[in-house]
């Protein structure tokens, strides 16, 4: 996709994540996650309390709302994008894959990663205009991401993206799909046991349609966990209530059964520990007595 009008807006956005004491020492190291674009330079950023998939993925649905989808993203080759696939045979197939990776796959986003490290001039410049920031934060004494958030929102990125206006025949973005809370989450498919109990995250759960009625075993259940914190199942395209789980019970421990010991050594034979009963304790001659020559020279001790 790329050497197709390189210079749109939205042709390349390069997506970083620059770690440090943001808030101050007292707080710790925190991540301010920036997607920018290459050809104009406008930003979207957030600051995260880690570099987890969750939070970039917010930071990714913030640009996308604010101005669409781009046409490709680079980023680092770290298993956070690329993800770690297992593809050994069928029934791992999609195992492993990154949370970031499927969103842009949904979002028909080319990801292209950069073994070396890779920067722009205008990602370079917006990290450096924002270490501003920790003086900013330090004077206004604050010490949560929430409130650095706001502040990011209402003042630093409009004073950045101002001027930084799309020119129509150059703007590569597109218009985003409808459900996006449905491509940022998290997917998981389970298949319904025998009894109706399905197992999701160590609990055990008796689904149901919208409808009341009881599912048939057997049926894929697809259930996302959003970014909001909620859940939604659903099987064959209709939505599904799971209801209150209960903590899978752990099956008791058998003891295992002794085993009597045998010593290879012997072939099964039963060890000879007798010959050095009272071994130091019995009477022994002299060693001088041992060692002296024998006067007759027949071998035999006098």
């Amino acid at each position: 996709m790329r050497g197709t009008d390189e210079n749109a807006t939205g042709a390349e956005v390069y997506w970083k994540a620059a770690g440090g004491q943001w808030l101050g020492p007292e707080v710790g190291r925190c991540y301010l996650i920036a997607l920018v674009d290459k050809a104009t330079g406008r930003a979207q950023a957030r600051f995260a309390p880690m570099n987890s998939a969750e939070e970039n993925l917010r930071v990714l649905r913030q640009y996308v709302e604010q101005w669409g989808c781009p046409r490709s993203v680079h980023t680092n080759c770290g298993t956070l994008f690329r993800g770690n696939p297992i593809s050994s045979n069928a029934r791992s197939v999609g195992r492993g894959n990154s949370r970031i990776q499927d969103a842009l796959r949904a979002l028909q986003v080319e990801w292209i990663g950069e073994h070396k490290l890779f920067t722009t001039e205008r990602l370079q410049r917006f990290l450096t205009v924002s270490d501003r920031l920790e003086q900013v934060f330090s004077k206004a004494q604050t010490k949560n991401a929430d409130a650095a958030n706001r502040y990011l929102q209402k003042k630093h990125l409009p004073q950045w993206n101002k001027g930084l206006a799309i020119h129509g025949a150059n703007n590569a973005h597109r218009a985003p799909p409808a459900d996006l809370e449905s491509v940022f989450s998290e997917v998981t498919v389970r298949i319904l046991q025998p009894g109706g109990i399905l197992h999701y995250r160590g609990k055990h759960y008796s689904p149901l349609c919208s409808a009341g009625v009881a599912l048939a075993p057997g049926i894929a259940i697809r259930i996302e966990e959003r970014l909001d914190g909620t859940t939604k199942a659903t099987a064959d395209g209709r939505p599904v209530r799971l209801g209150a789980g209960s903590f899978a019970s752990t099956p008791a421990k058998v003891p295992a059964i002794p085993k009597n010991k045998v010593d290879r050594r012997r072939n099964g034979r039963p060890k000879n520990r007798e010959w050095m009963a009272d071994f130091l304790s019995r009477h022994q001659r002299p060693l001088w007595m041992a060692l002296r020559p024998d006067p007759t020279g027949d071998g035999i001790e006098p």
